[in-house]
């Protein structure tokens, strides 16, 4: 069969959607619970979503490097602990930040989620935030940012933003050299106090 290029093919529209069935449910907080069950699944997905991105940051950078300790260790266990610890029961843990949320979801095996859940909450809850830690991460992302801001594409997607957004726009806003230097722990915890215990969350499980 010799397919003409030159001919686009026909569009249809799109007659409909067959969503998998979902239950929509509310914890006793107040706060809406997903679930998408899964028929005789042993592995489960769990996604805690925070309305705590960066766009509520009044220290700049105080979000993003939230997000990036939450995972150092807790008020009762160490980095290394900790991580071992979820690494033991075969699971994943992984914490993402953008403008606007901040994202905790786990992977793991359903029969291990009583040792899991209390880890994972006291990770949330009890962060430890250790001072050493915070100034490694942030000296080693400010000498990344002197390397990126010596590319031409970094340099031109953040003028570009700040042209579409405004300076004074949460989107707009770009983080300086100096204000690695000038983010301290109890800036972060600031943040994750305010906005961790403060703020609202969606929790969203599938399998």
């Amino acid at each position: 069969m010799n397919l003409n290029r030159l001919v686009p093919p026909p569009v249809k529209a799109i007659a409909g959607i067959n969503w998998l069935p979902f239950q929509q449910l509310t914890l006793t907080n107040g706060c809406p619970l997903f679930l998408l069950p899964g028929e005789k699944n042993e592995l489960i997905k769990i996604e805690w979503v925070f309305a705590a991105g960066n766009k509520y940051q009044v220290k700049p950078l105080s979000g993003s490097f939230t997000s990036t300790l939450l995972k150092e260790g807790t008020r009762n266990m160490d980095s290394k602990t900790f991580n071992e610890n979820i690494d033991y029961f075969g699971s994943f843990l992984n914490v993402e930040s953008d403008r606007d949320f901040v994202s905790v979801t786990l992977y793991a095996l359903v029969k291990h989620l009583d040792h899991l859940l209390p880890m994972v909450s006291e990770m949330i809850l009890a962060p430890a935030f250790p001072a050493d830690l915070l100034e490694v991460k942030t000296r080693n992302a400010q000498q990344q940012f002197t390397v990126d801001m010596g590319k031409v594409a970094y340099r031109c997607r953040r003028e570009l933003t700040q042209q579409i957004m405004g300076t004074d726009h949460y989107y707009g806003i770009m983080a300086g050299f100096e204000d690695y230097e000038n983010l301290k722990a109890e800036d972060v915890r600031a943040y994750h106090e305010q906005n961790f215990f403060c703020a609202p969350f969606t929790v969203f499980v599938s399998g």
